[in-house]
């Protein structure tokens, strides 16, 4: 489980805008040797929306 405050970046037009962002996500992990792989269901939310996401986890770990 992850908890990760960040920023939300979008153009409008020729401009930029920043929003505050906060990401939650969970992610089931199988590890094989230096690798770590499996899928993350993560949720987003900032003043201008929010969105959920499936995404794959990957790591290799040196």
């Amino acid at each position: 489980m992850t908890a990760a405050p960040g920023w939300e970046w979008e153009r409008h037009e020729s401009e930029l805008a920043r929003h505050p962002t906060v990401h939650f996500s969970a992610a089931y992990v199988i590890e094989r040797g230096t690798l770590e792989a499996g899928p993350s269901l993560e949720f987003s939310k900032s003043a201008e929306g929010q969105h959920f996401a499936l995404n794959l986890h990957c790591l290799l770990h040196l």
